[in-house]
């Protein structure tokens, strides 16, 4: 493919056997054309390919937040300091780990790989992990399925999708969605275009809707393309 980002066609026309040039159209004279568009593959620091990570059709991954889930710093709103990742499963600060090929409160296994994020064991308990600052660019998106693990049937959660802007004080939201266990998975994708042109950090983070039991909060396939 051409080096440069952009969109570019090539006309063709087609030889016979015998040596005859000819196209398309009724006179068989029209050029055959073929466009492709190039745009670049923006790799954020440490990224990790492993596990498996589905195809997505028309897509171009950027980030993969769940393959990279230890480059992020992750947080409790009560601890001084940060959770270790992987986290202890056993731990009342809360923890986050990685889940290949999830299986959520619909009994379906979902591809790929997914966070299990499960706040404080405390009422309204939360976990928060920021992620490396990157720059945005048009186009960008923020996809994720969110769901409860199978058989926590306990589970009552709000999901955030906040940034921090590079020279901005504080933390802004982008989105959030309640999510318990009778719920339907929820795929979710966020158009990030409003930030092009601004470096930000990712903050993606779990809070507990009253008490932590069996908070098993997943994000699957967590990522930015374009």
């Amino acid at each position: 493919s051409p080096a440069e980002n952009g969109e570019y066609t090539t006309l063709f026309l087609l030889r016979s056997d015998t040596g005859l040039l000819f196209g398309t159209g009724s006179k068989f004279d029209a050029a055959i054309f073929v466009q492709i568009k190039v745009s670049k593959l923006m790799i954020l620091p440490t990224l990790d390919l492993g596990g498996v990570l589905p195809i997505f059709p028309l897509e171009t991954l950027v980030y993969n937040f769940a393959s990279n889930y230890c480059s992020g710093s992750w947080k409790n709103a009560s601890a001084i300091g940060s959770l270790p990742c992987p986290g202890d499963t056993s731990s009342s600060l809360g923890y986050v780990v990685r889940n290949d090929n999830p299986k959520l409160s619909d009994g379906q296994t979902y591809d790929g790989v997914a966070l299990v994020t499960h706040p404080e064991w405390i009422d309204g308990g939360s976990i928060a992990g920021i992620f490396p600052q990157f720059t945005v660019e048009n186009g960008m998106r923020f996809k994720a399925t969110l769901g409860c693990r199978q058989n926590g049937d306990a589970c009552n959660v709000c999901y955030f999708l906040r940034y921090y802007e590079d020279g901005v004080a504080g933390l802004k939201q982008l989105n959030q969605w309640d999510i318990k266990y009778s719920d339907t998975p929820l795929a979710v994708n966020v158009d990030l275009s409003a930030l092009a042109g601004k470096k930000i950090s990712i903050v993606l983070q779990v809070v507990t809707n009253g008490s932590p039991d069996q908070d098993w909060a997943q994000w699957v396939n967590p990522r930015i393309v374009k």
